[in-house]
């Protein structure tokens, strides 16, 4: 029972880590910005069809996780929400 509950600890322990090989340290950011009404459009067009090397650039610099969200939180007023983890040391 005893090496039962030892085993049990440390697979709990090496599915934590999830990262093997990358920073310890994840820093999280978060930016709030307003967007034009006439450019709501266009922004929903860019963010549906992405370029191709996009994807791949967030990857190397490591960032996760990113979201934007867009919402009209008053009538004709809308802003972007987005949220990223970074896992390197030099973000600048």
């Amino acid at each position: 029972m005893r090496l039962f509950l030892i085993l049990i600890a440390v697979l709990v322990a090496l599915a934590g880590c999830g990262r093997c090989g990358e920073a310890d340290q994840v820093t999280r950011y978060g930016w709030v910005i307003a967007v034009k009404p006439e450019m709501v459009a266009r922004y929903k067009d860019l963010h549906a069809h992405p370029w191709p090397g996009v994807q791949r650039m967030i990857t190397s610099c490591r960032i996760r996780n990113y979201s934007i969200y867009l919402r009209e939180l008053e009538a004709g007023k809308w802003y972007l929400f987005s949220y990223l983890e970074y896992t390197g040391s030099d973000f600048a």
